[in-house]
């Protein structure tokens, strides 16, 4: 009786690590691919805004949004550099093009994609509303201090 008792634990204790190992690494799988609602803390100069379609490459006008695909790997992002006008609103569309989960975050912003999967998109949207230089980063580990960062002038 006991050993079953001891099998019936062990068995719980193996669905509970799979269960937890599957949304930590499934991320938001059920929500929208856009960045969650400003917080106070976003400076003026991103004006966050509900983010849209996906898939897009390269730079573009669609429907007077700019949009930029930026690729991260390991352990950088293409393009590296981004240049945008003041006014101007702005669709990242970040693709895990690498074989580790990375995220695209724009500091001192509120702005940040999810960390996604390799072969994973995410997106981020906003009006660049001052002009002003920004870095953007991978926060995943020590993603950032191997080189993964870039920056975005807005001009």
């Amino acid at each position: 009786m006991d050993e079953k008792i001891m099998y019936a634990g062990i068995a719980i204790v193996a669905i509970i690590v799979v269960i937890g190992a599957i949304s930590l690494f499934s991320g938001n799988s059920g929500e929208s691919n856009t960045v969650s609602s400003p917080s106070s803390s976003t400076p003026q100069a991103m004006e966050n805004n509900q983010g849209g379609n996906e898939g897009n490459s390269g730079s573009n006008l669609e429907e007077d949004v700019r949009v930029i695909t930026v690729d991260g790997s390991e352990f950088r992002f293409t393009p590296n550099e981004i240049k945008v006008n003041k006014g101007e609103r702005v669709r990242v569309v970040f693709r895990n093009t690498g074989q580790l989960p990375h995220d695209f975050v724009i500091e001192g912003t509120s702005l940040r994609t999810r960390i996604i999967g390799p072969g994973e998109t995410d997106v981020i949207e906003f009006t660049a509303s001052e002009t002003k230089t920004y870095t953007f980063y991978c926060s995943v580990g020590s993603h950032r201090q191997n080189g993964m960062e870039g920056m975005m002038a807005i001009q």
